[in-house]
C-alpha cells in the first residue's frame, strides 16, 4: 500500500521538529521537568525524540482551532498519557478510518470506538503509532512546550486533592472554536451541558 501523503511528509517534519530545538537537533529537545518521568529515557538523557513530539502536534493540529487552545490540549495528552488514561480523541479514530479500506468510511467516531485498530485511542492508552495529521510550527510549538501544570489556586482545582489537580478533558465550547477544559469528569459533563445548551454538538 502506497504511503498516505500525512506518512510521506514524516521525514520532513521531523527534521523540522529538530529544527526548533537549535543545537540539540541530533538528540530532540529538553523535556520539562514534570514530565520527564513519562518517557524511557535512556542513561543521561532527558528529551523527547522530534518522532514523539510530530506525534502529539498532529494530534494538538486536529483538536485545537484556535491558536490560545494549542498549548492546553498538549498538557491534556502529556497529563492523560503520565495517568495511563486512553487519549479518546476522535481525530485519531477518523484518521485510522481513511487509511483502512477494509473500515466503512461513512462510519462516525461513535461507531469507530468499537474497531479495533492502532489508531483507536478510546480502546488503547498511549499515543498512536505515527502522526495523524501534518502538523504546523504552532502545533509542534505546543508539544513543546505544552501549557504549564495546574496549581491549586486554579478554580478548576478548589475542591481536588492536589495530585489530582492536572487538565485532562476538554470539550468544544462556542461556534468560534474555542474549548473549555477540566479537571475532574463532573467539571467535564458540566462543560458539556452548557455547550450543548448554546447549540454545541459536543459530547
Amino acid at each position: 500500500m502506497a504511503p498516505s501523503p500525512t506518512q510521506a511528509f514524516h521525514p520532513l517534519r521531523v527534521r523540522e521538529v529538530e529544527r526548533l530545538t537549535d543545537d540539540s537537533a541530533a538528540v530532540g529537545f529538553d523535556v520539562p521537568d514534570d514530565l520527564r518521568d513519562l518517557f524511557d529515557f535512556a542513561p543521561g538523557e532527558s528529551y523527547l525524540g522530534p518522532y514523539t513530539v510530530l506525534i502529539v502536534a498532529s494530534l494538538v493540529e486536529r483538536e485545537a482551532k484556535v491558536p490560545e487552545d494549542r498549548a492546553k490540549i498538549a498538557r491534556v495528552i502529556y497529563n492523560r498519557l503520565e495517568l495511563g488514561m486512553p487519549l479518546g480523541i476522535d481525530a485519531a479514530l477518523l484518521y485510522g478510518q481513511s487509511i483502512d479500506p477494509n473500515i466503512d468510511q461513512t462510519l462516525g467516531p461513535t461507531a469507530l470506538q468499537a474497531i479495533d485498530t492502532p489508531f483507536n485511542v478510546y480502546l488503547h492508552s498511549g499515543l498512536p503509532p505515527t502522526p495523524i495529521a501534518n502538523p504546523g510550527r504552532a502545533s509542534m510549538d505546543a508539544a513543546i512546550h505544552p501549557a504549564p501544570p495546574l496549581n491549586q489556586n486554579d478554580a478548576m482545582c478548589r475542591d481536588v486533592q492536589p495530585d489530582q489537580c492536572k487538565l485532562l478533558y476538554y470539550v468544544l465550547a462556542d461556534k468560534d472554536g474555542h474549548h473549555d477544559f477540566a479537571v475532574t469528569y463532573d467539571q467535564h459533563l458540566a462543560n458539556i451541558a452548557k455547550a450543548q445548551a448554546n447549540g454545541i454538538a459536543a459530547g
